[in-house]
């Protein structure tokens, strides 16, 4: 049996991103092991967003990715407006939009479903993945709103990304 020391809860930490007390808690029940007390946080958090899948959630943010002739678009839903603006979430958030924009909508799913349960752990809310669009058109181009609520995908057969840019900003402004 390994004996929990602080800079093995401090690892632990570093990597998952939840509370000492949390980390400590999982590695005494995991004897030690890193890998494992890693493993009990993940069916925890799986728990807890469980737990949490029926509270409402009237915020969230907006996120996108545009390159290689793609523009992605992709909302998080939260409860509360801390959160949304919390940086987790909005690394987790940018995270999806470039998974969808490379990887597509099956990729950016398995992504959301990894990332979801332990963003939902870590910030205590119900988090989940809104809608998603995904343009591949000749031209595309995407504008989101300033407050990170209003965001607009669009795709053109010719023109170009300015033009786009701009008849998304001119849509989300309706």
């Amino acid at each position: 049996m390994t004996t929990v020391n602080a800079s093995l809860v401090a690892s632990v930490r570093a990597r998952t991103g939840v509370s000492m007390m949390e980390c400590k808690k999982a590695l005494d029940e995991a004897q030690g092991d890193e890998e494992k007390a890693i493993e009990i946080l993940r069916k925890k958090g799986a728990a807890a967003a469980a737990k949490k899948a029926d509270r409402e959630q009237s915020e969230g943010a907006v996120f996108s990715a545009t390159g290689n002739g793609k523009a992605a678009i992709v909302t998080l839903n939260c409860e509360t407006d801390f959160v949304a603006r919390d940086d987790t979430f909005q690394s987790v958030g940018n995270e999806l939009a470039t998974t969808l924009m490379t990887g597509g909508m099956d990729a950016a799913k398995a992504k959301a479903e990894e990332k979801i349960p332990a963003l939902v752990q870590k910030l205590g809310e119900n988090i989940t993945l809104g809608e998603m669009s995904l343009s591949e058109a000749a031209v595309s181009g995407v504008y989101v709103h300033s407050n990170g609520k209003i965001g607009v995908v669009i795709g053109l057969s010719g023109g170009s990304e300015d033009l786009a840019r701009d008849i998304a900003m001119h849509a989300a402004a309706m």
